[in-house]
Parts: structure tokens; sequence; C-alpha cells
């Protein structure tokens, strides 16, 4: 997968600059709509709503797609962390040892719950020290489903 990083502010003068294009897959956790540019995906959503069939399209190749990073240097760095995770979940706090911030925790949480490209950089694989699952931004069935197909 390639990254294009962006802080907030640069994101914004490209975003006004270039055009947009939504796409919709099917996925094993439901449909997800995607918004791109010329440089990558930015977005991608769950929805609930129903669409036509010949809107969707098939995610074949993830490690041919491009994406764009929109984010504080903290928040990037636990984005990135994600993406090489060699175990199958992890603890909000293990993730921030990991990244060399201990004791923020609390800011990975907050650094996850702004991803805006989760299906992809796998904030669902964070759980509770406890082991329990946790929230999610399109709920805990979704996250179990997610974990379910090892996404």
């Amino acid at each position: 997968m390639n990254y294009t990083i962006f802080s907030p502010a640069d994101f914004k003068k490209h975003i006004s600059t270039v055009e947009t294009t939504t796409s919709f897959f099917h996925t094993p956790a439901g449909i997800l709509r995607t918004e791109s540019t010329s440089v990558g995906m930015y977005r991608a959503t769950f929805i609930d709503e129903k669409i036509h069939e010949t809107q969707l399209s098939q995610l074949d190749d993830l490690t041919a797609l491009s994406f764009i990073l929109v984010g504080t240097p903290f928040q990037i760095k636990v984005w990135q962390e994600l993406t090489t995770m060699n175990v199958k979940t992890m603890h909000y706090q293990a993730l921030a040892e990991k990244i060399g911030h201990s004791h923020s925790y609390r800011a990975v949480a907050q650094a996850l719950a702004r991803n805006k490209i989760a299906y992809f950089i796998p904030c669902h694989r964070i759980v509770q020290k406890n082991g329990a699952l946790g929230g999610y931004r399109w709920g805990i069935n979704r996250k179990k489903m997610l974990l379910e197909s090892m996404i």
C-alpha cells in the first residue's frame, strides 16, 4: 500500500483543487463507501443504506491501492503502526508502548477514532486490556465481523 501524508491544512488545500471520486464496495462487514482523489483514497465509511447492485465494485488487490493519511504526526505514527501489526489484536496501551508513548493510550484511542480509512488501517484490531472488544465507530457487531474475517 502506498501512503501520501498531508497535514490537515495541506489536505484542505489539496481537496479544494482536485476532483473527487466516490465508490462503493461489498465487504464481509457490509457496504463500504470510499472517497478518493487522483493521489489516493482519503475516506472509507460503512453505510447501512441500500444501493443499486451496479454501483458496487470489487476490492481485489489491496496492495495496489494508494491512500491519503491526513493527521498530526502522532496520529500518522499510530495509523502506520496498525498496518504492521503481526498479531490479531492488541490493546491500547500496548500500541502506545510500541510507538514509544507508553502513557498515551488515551491519545492512541483518539487517533483511532479519527482514522478516516479504518477498514484499511485496521483500528478494529485494537481491544481493551481485558480482551473486551470496546467501542467501534460502526458498532460492535461489525467489529466482530471484521475480526472474524481477519481484515
